[in-house]
């Protein structure tokens, strides 16, 4: 069995090695390997060749920082040592560098820090972890900084419960689930108080099915948005993680936009998994 590949951006701050900590609880539990990852960028010149060459200098002592910062990291961060890990300093933005490193390391999911009150906000107006997001391949943890790390045993997944073809994409939340022993609520949002048609009764079933196996509830709740119902529920209910696939078109493509700057969730300690939509 190939090992489970997760790739860590940072920029060596708390808030990247809190995301860091959960990516090594998962890595411990698992026996799989971090991919820690630095991107920066310095604006190229076409121009003469000793202003390339500048550049060219001022890379190369960038890049040697990063890895002396790598070495520092290993003491600095508990149970970095104890477990497979690569470094990578690449030239480029955060989310070029990430998704080549996903198609390089055919990676199974992304952990990345936020800041701010909440992860679903930064999803919105970071700009990391909005591009992480819109062109990722794989699935992305988003983990605000003041997130714990000692379990993920409440897992929400909210739900359009639009059919999801190949139900493997969310493995990543099923072995989350089994290594956490995790509770699951199924959470979706009713914005029309309309009955559920008969293909979003399907995909219910189908959810139900394929996460047979774990304690899991249902809730169906009517609110006059997604955000609101979300943002309602987690106020309510003991989360640890908030899982939801990201859709081409709809509640995700306006967050994405910006659109809609409602925070969904108030507290700072909610990880968010988005799962990449189906056909890009």
């Amino acid at each position: 069995m190939a090992k489970i590949r997760i790739i860590v951006p940072t920029d060596f701050s708390e808030i990247a090695n809190n995301a860091l900590k959960l990516a090594i609880d998962l890595a411990k539990k698992i026996d799989g390997e971090l991919i820690l990852v630095n991107a920066f960028n310095i604006p190229t010149s076409y121009g003469e060749v000793g202003v390339n060459n500048l550049v060219k200098g001022m890379a190369y002592e960038v890049e040697k920082d990063i890895e002396q910062k790598f070495i520092e990291l290993e003491d600095n961060v508990e149970g970095l040592s104890e477990i497979l890990f690569k470094t990578e300093v690449k030239h480029g933005t955060v989310s070029n560098v990430i998704n080549s490193l996903v198609g390089l390391y055919n990676a199974d999911l992304i952990v990345m820090g936020t800041k701010g009150a909440s992860g679903l906000e930064e999803v919105i107006i970071g700009s990391n972890a909005s591009d992480a997001l819109k062109y990722s391949k794989c699935p992305v943890l988003v983990v605000p900084q003041n997130s714990s790390i000692e379990g993920l045993h409440k897992v929400v997944f909210a739900s359009d419960f639009k059919r999801i073809d190949n139900k493997e994409s969310l493995a990543p939340l099923k072995l989350i689930m089994l290594l956490y022993k995790s509770d699951l609520a199924i959470l979706h949002i009713n914005t029309s108080e309309s009955d559920l048609s008969e293909e979003e009764l399907e995909e219910k079933k189908a959810l139900e099915t394929y996460f047979k196996g774990s304690p899991q509830v249902n809730h169906e709740l009517t609110y006059s948005s997604v955000e609101s119902g979300i943002k309602e529920y987690i106020s309510k209910n003991p989360t640890d993680l908030l899982a939801m696939v990201r859709r081409k078109h709809g509640f995700w493509e306006k967050l994405l936009k910006g659109s809609q700057t409602q925070k969904l969730v108030d507290h700072g300690d909610v990880p968010v998994l988005i799962f990449p939509a189906e056909n890009g």
